[in-house]
């Protein structure tokens, strides 16, 4: 998780990105989901050059060809810099449950 140069606690992160303290620390030692990295560096508010860069970073890509991951290319391109994270988040993952697709969290709030 070093790759995300995050300075904040990591309470705030978890919060944020719908994920447990414990799953944060077992990302530490090994590779975090696709959908739960994309939670994190959305509630992040990463811009989309450095999202592409961390997944890269973990082997994951966001395809053209994967319903879920146009939605999120979709919303990120788009609302990036008018949302919080934490509410683009909510609105990626609103799409992703009316389209029946996996969401972008590792635990239901």
């Amino acid at each position: 998780m070093e790759r995300l140069n995050y300075s904040g606690k990591p309470k705030d992160l978890c919060a944020a990105a719908g994920i447990s303290e414990r799953m944060l620390r077992s990302y530490k030692s090994k590779t975090p989901t696709k959908q739960a990295l994309l939670a994190i560096v959305i509630a992040l508010n990463f811009s989309t050059s450095d999202i592409d860069r961390i997944l890269r970073s973990y082997g994951y890509c966001l395809s053209e060809s994967l319903a879920g991951d146009v939605v999120v290319k979709w919303y990120v391109k788009r609302s990036l810099s008018k949302n919080n994270g934490a509410g683009l988040l909510n609105e990626i993952n609103d799409t992703l449950e009316k389209m029946g697709l996996p969401l972008l969290v590792t635990r239901i709030k």
